[in-house]
């Protein structure tokens, strides 16, 4: 069985045997985890883990060394840290140490009854998914306990050495490899990570125990994204914000004196205690600078309920790791630090090193060169709302950003099929309406102004999330990898055509499981590795068949656990098979999709239009486009987001996306089903029947056709509702917009419980008073066209349903 192993980058398939082998010891004490590290938490628990690793200085370090021995003149480099020697490097060690420690102890509290060691999560979780949870737990705590080790002994010797061969230290030896803690830090945080993805769905924002290990875990990242500098008294302390600083109107040389006003303060990631801290202090706006999507409940409702009653507003920026903000975005910047009704103000991106320090010296820039009079009589008359803190800037601002990035992944914010139709709140005197909260969507969050469509010839992309314009250009994906756009040719039918603006590199082949269609899989992945030197991805089930063939050592995978950033790493996905693999497809995004293509090696193939026998001369398009055209065509299928309610409140982890339909049935219950039909809360029917189908345009041909529902072109927004066998004549099918939000309930006066399923993949029992609420996904699917929309859906019901087949009469 393959055991995640965060040693690893990505997915690890070391056995347990990797795990047991480790050893790990220190220079005055030694701790050994071998043992500890088994196939359950249990076994963790039984043997509790006690951080042994002293922080105190060893009998070398004597009082008549001195801490200071670093020289006064070496420059403190956010990105890199204390130089070792210095003594806010052991200081920066020994708060992460004890950070750890409260974390794991938290965490085993929390998992595991001190006595018995049973895993005691506090709802319903899948068994198998349990024991995953329970290894990827045991797994990263393992490697910590190493790091800390490894980490002391690194971080004293460092200062050691600077002791050692302090006359003659010179600065720039230093130059050509980072410092013992930049290192440290840099592989604690992969592991906090790491938890973070892990626990994201296991623990819910109601339960204290929940809230403690969260808290525990977001100070031991924020203590990794520090740099490890000392603060002044009146700052955060490093666990609530990384990198916290202020950011000052006047220049460096200004800024020493006391009369110098504070423009707004920077730092790293906003927490749920890091919110809760700007709330005390009257902070007013926060801006993101993130592009990255990261999941946070505990932190989205606390915000949730301080936009509602108007105490913040979160204005979001986003800017892709590794790249710099735009003209539009730095002016936008600058006009939010100038309106003093926005103050104070907290600009943040992950670390709060890179995108900060360079939207910090753009903004600088944009004032001296536009504005050279506003700055210094900005907030005159908000003494008290401009500068709730006061400090002295700690680190140098960075004007251009270097190589290494703050984090590696990228976000593809994917085809939203709802985004312009979103409209914000109206504010008034910096509050949100209360009448009309902010929802923020985690997916693709809005900004505050909606970006202005670009009008010119040359139909160039906008910048942020995907917007819509009279032009038909539309924003696919905001990645530095392979970007495309998506293009309507024709406004009055909405044909849609897919082109890139740089060559994609990664490709995502899906087949059909087991043995069957192996040859054409293989013929595939050479195809595109070999001429289109494309990185082929499988399924870790499909990778390790082609482990063992010889010459498919290219071939490579992801870790199927967690799939949340799968769209981050693939251009589009290639599916060899018939309809459930585009099913499968996904499901396996959960998210934003990239485009399929896919080719008819099923039994029906309603969605696959592509022959395998053209598969070279269509993936040759895909990637390269049309000779005669910029691209191809695509379609855009709607999806339907639905998700588990149980007593009013929503059930952790149980959130579906579909892309045929959800089905709500009697299952193997012999009764009619009883089932409440609401829209926007409002109950439209009561539905007595063997069940209810609900399904998209591209599900309307498949299981509600055969229940009597119409079939709908996939290009139609629409949901359809087809009951299934009614007890009553009267009920037939109907169709609802596709802004409709439903919900189907199970009332507790029903004779027995119901099922329900989606995309006939998976499925829940409904108890009564159960119910499920679905809407319009914001994340459609694109499929790659054969030539166009209704071409090929006419072709489909034509080949696969016979669509209106019969002998034509004879002439009289």
């Amino acid at each position: 069985m393959a055991v995640y192993c965060p040693c690893r980058f990505g997915m690890g398939r070391t056995g347990a045997i990797h795990l047991r082998q480790i050893r790990c010891g220190g220079i005055g004490s030694s701790y050994s985890y071998g043992s500890v590290l088994r196939r359950n938490l249990k076994c963790v628990e039984r043997r509790r883990m006690k951080l042994v690793v002293s922080a105190d200085l060893s009998n070398a370090f004597s009082v008549n060394i001195g801490l200071d021995s670093q020289p006064r003149g070496i420059s403190k480099l956010p990105w890199i840290g204390p130089l070792p020697g210095n003594i806010a490097e052991i200081e920066a060690y020994c708060r992460i140490l004890r950070a750890a420690e409260q974390l794991h102890n938290t965490l085993m509290d929390t998992l595991c009854n001190p006595v018995t060691g049973e895993c005691c999560i506090s709802y319903d979780v899948p068994s198998e998914d349990k024991h995953l949870l329970e290894d990827k737990i045991a797994s990263v705590l393992g490697c910590m306990v190493c790091l800390l080790n490894k980490g002391r002994e690194d971080v004293l010797s460092g200062r050691n050495l600077i002791i050692n061969t302090c006359s003659d230290f010179d600065e720039h030896e230093m130059d050509d490899k980072l410092p013992p803690l930049a290192f440290f830090r840099g592989e604690m945080k992969r592991y906090c990570e790491s938890l973070h993805v892990a626990l994201e769905n296991f623990l819910t924002p109601n339960d204290p125990r929940s809230i403690a290990v969260w808290r525990k875990l977001q100070r031991l990242k924020n203590l990794c994204y520090d740099s490890g500098f000392s603060r002044g008294d009146d700052h955060p302390c490093h666990a609530l914000f990384a990198n916290w600083d202020p950011v000052h109107f006047s220049s460096e040389e200004e800024t020493e004196s006391a009369s110098s006003e504070v423009a707004f303060w920077r730092g790293g990631q906003v927490t749920e205690e890091g919110l809760r801290w700007l709330l005390e202090r009257g902070f007013k706006t926060i801006i993101d600078l993130r592009a990255e999507t990261i999941k946070d409940n505990f932190y989205e409702k606390v915000l949730d309920e301080a936009i509602f009653f108007g105490d913040i507003e979160v204005i979001k920026l986003p800017v892709e790791v590794g790249t710099t903000p735009s003209v539009q975005q730095v002016e936008k910047f600058a006009a939010m630090v100038s309106d003093v009704y926005r103050k104070p103000i907290y600009l943040h991106s992950r670390e709060g090193v890179w995108r900060t320090s360079v939207m910090v010296s753009k903004w600088r820039q944009y004032m001296t060169l536009y504005t050279p009079d506003i700055v210094p009589n900005a907030n005159k008359d908000v003494p008290s709302s401009g500068n709730p803190l006061c400090g002295s800037s700690g680190t140098q601002e960075v004007g251009s950003l270097p190589n290494s990035e703050e984090n590696e992944t990228l976000t593809y914010e994917g085809v939203s099929a709802t985004d312009h139709e979103r409209t914000l709140p109206t504010r008034s005197n910096n509050r949100t309406s209360a009448e009309e909260p902010l929802r923020q969507i985690p997916e693709a969050r809005e900004n505050i102004e909606a970006p202005k469509p670009s009008v010119d010839a040359n139909m160039e992309l906008i910048e942020g999330n995907m917007c819509t314009s009279s032009t038909g250009v539309v924003r696919v994906q905001s990645r530095k990898k392979a970007e495309s756009s998506l293009t309507f040719t024709d406004p009055s039918t909405q044909q849609q055509m897919l082109s890139w603006k740089s060559t994609p590199k990664t490709v995502l082949l899906l087949k059909k499981l087991g043995q069957e269609l192996l040859e054409e899989a293989k013929e595939v992945a050479s195809f595109l590795y070999y001429q289109e030197k494309m990185n082929v991805l499988v399924e870790p089930e499909v990778h390790d068949i082609f482990a063992q063939i010889p010459g498919f050592g290219f071939v490579q995978t992801f870790y199927s656990q967690d799939t949340s950033d799968l769209h981050e790493r693939v251009d589009f996905v290639a599916c060899l098979g018939g309809d459930g693999v585009i099913l499968h497809a996904s499901k396996l995004f959960r998210g934003a999709i990239p485009p399929v293509v896919s080719f008819n090696l099923g039994s029906l193939g309603f969605l696959t239009s592509h022959t395998f026998e053209d598969y070279k001369k269509d993936l040759r398009q895909v990637i390269h486009g049309d000779g005669t055209l910029d691209g191809v065509y695509i379609t855009l299928r709607m999806r339907l987001q639905c998700e588990i309610f149980r007593n009013g409140k929503a059930i952790p982890g149980k959130v579906f996306d579909v892309l045929n339909e959800v089905v709500v049935d009697r299952g193997s219950n012999p009764y009619l089903s009883k089932i409440e039909c609401y829209e926007h809360d409002r109950l439209i029917t009561k539905v007595q029947a063997d069940g209810v189908i609900v399904a998209t345009p591209t599900g309307s041909t498949a299981y509600s056709t055969a229940a009597g529902g119409s079939m709908v072109h996939p290009n139609v927004p629409c949901m359809l509702f087809t009951p299934i066998c009614p007890h009553t004549l009267s009920s037939r099918p109907v169709i609802f917009p596709n802004s409709a939000k439903l919900e189907l309930k199970i009332p507790e006066d029903a004779r027995d419980n119901a099922w329900v399923s989606f995309d006939g993949k998976r499925r829940q029992e409904l108890l009564r008073g159960d119910s499920v609420r679905i809407c319009v996904s914001p994340h459609p699917l694109p499929t790659v066209n054969k030539y166009d929309q209704t071409g090929d859906w006419f072709s489909s019901l034509t080949r696969c349903l016979n669509w209106n087949q019969r002998l034509e009469q004879k002439a009289i």
